[in-house]
């Protein structure tokens, strides 16, 4: 085997023992891009575990961060223009099968 095989094959190697990447959704979580007033957002929807009648709690939380909105570009560059806020919106609520709003999933298993 020449040398240069020998290089692929142990990173290969090690690149099987590695751990997966950790998500940075967790478990019991969806994230989905989201326009609000046409301002890109990302949705977050965690739901508890479920309860004994069927319902269970939810999390849906919107974040979009600070961002530069330009009044006019050319080419080459922009001039003018304002800054947009960092949006946050954070809600809890309980849900049941009846209940779940019809843009959002059942519950996300845990």
């Amino acid at each position: 085997m020449s040398r240069f095989a020998g290089v692929i094959a142990l990173t290969l190697a090690l690149g099987l023992m590695l751990p997966p990447p950790v998500s940075a959704v967790p478990n019991g979580c969806i994230q989905q891009p989201w326009m609000i007033v046409l301002r890109m957002t990302m949705r977050t929807i965690c739901d508890g575990p479920l309860m004994g009648d069927g319902s269970w709690w939810r999390r849906r939380m919107f974040y979009a961060p600070e961002t530069y909105v330009p009044i006019s570009c050319s080419r080459y560059s922009c001039v003018g223009g304002y800054w947009l806020d960092e949006y946050v919106d954070v809600e809890e609520y309980i849900v049941t099968p009846a209940t779940v709003l019809p843009d959002e999933p059942g519950w996300v298993r845990r």
